[in-house]
């Protein structure tokens, strides 16, 4: 499975400022979650989803989740670091 190759190589890098060490969301990461958001959304607007709904409401759910956490890393960390 494609998606299933992506993520499992796809990492987050740590950097140290000062003090403290900030969670660094590489570009890549962004980047692979919009475009495999996006498929997966053409995916369910597909007339022939039926066959892999399951797995398509799997990685989407597992997708909104790491969007999710970047979100919240991002908001910490820009309240915490400055």
């Amino acid at each position: 499975n494609e998606l299933e190759q992506t993520w499992a190589v796809l990492k987050f890098d740590f950097e140290k400022r000062k003090d403290i060490t900030l969670v660094k969301i590489p570009e890549e990461v962004i980047e692979s979650l919009e475009d495999n958001q996006a498929k997966l959304q053409n995916m369910m607007g597909s007339r022939n989803v039926d066959f892999f709904i399951d797995t398509v409401s799997a990685w989407q759910k597992k997708l909104g989740v790491v969007d999710t956490i970047i979100s919240l890393i991002t908001e910490v960390q820009r309240t915490w670091s400055y």
